[in-house]
């Protein structure tokens, strides 16, 4: 999707292209690029956000809470599209960002392929219902009508656009 890499060159300047990115307890960061082509999605998240810790699980008990958050989170039915768009998820993951740094972020990426793009002026993000403690989420977005970026909140989780 050449759009989709156009795009990502223009948001370098926001710090998607830097080197060491901040941790940040309670904060979330990520980008949203809707084309005709489809919608891709990307987003860091401090595992103690997720999980409740940001090590590697060494408990039973951590083991336990990784596995039942990770089938929680990894279908990404948390990103909801109106229904007139009539989106299908195409690809979702949800992985390690970094397994050798002592602070692990999870990167999760998605992408849609939508019949009707015009419909596509919000996202309703139920993520902060899901998370441990997550307390904003700081997104930057590209769409047909234009670039913008929003922080999201539990009580203001509707993106729009």
């Amino acid at each position: 999707m050449k759009a989709w890499v156009c795009c990502l060159v223009l948001l370098l300047p926001f710090g998607l292209g830097a080197e060491q990115k901040a941790h940040q307890h309670g904060v979330a960061s990520a980008t949203l690029v809707i084309d005709p082509q489809g919608v891709e999605w990307q987003m860091d998240i401090p595992a103690d956000q997720l999980f409740g810790f940001e090590h590697a699980p060494t408990t039973p008990q951590q083991h336990a809470v990784l596995k039942a958050q990770l089938e929680k989170i990894q279908p990404h039915l948390w990103l909801v599209w109106p229904d007139e768009a009539q989106c299908q998820l195409k690809t979702a993951e949800l992985a390690l960002e970094d397994p050798s740094s002592h602070h692990h972020d999870y990167v999760s990426r998605a992408s849609w392929q939508c019949a009707e793009i015009g419909p596509l002026t919000q996202l309703d993000i139920r993520l902060f219902q899901l998370t441990l403690g997550l307390e904003q989420l700081q997104v930057q977005y590209i769409t047909p009508a234009g670039q913008g970026s929003a922080t999201l909140t539990p009580e203001n989780h509707r993106l729009e656009f």
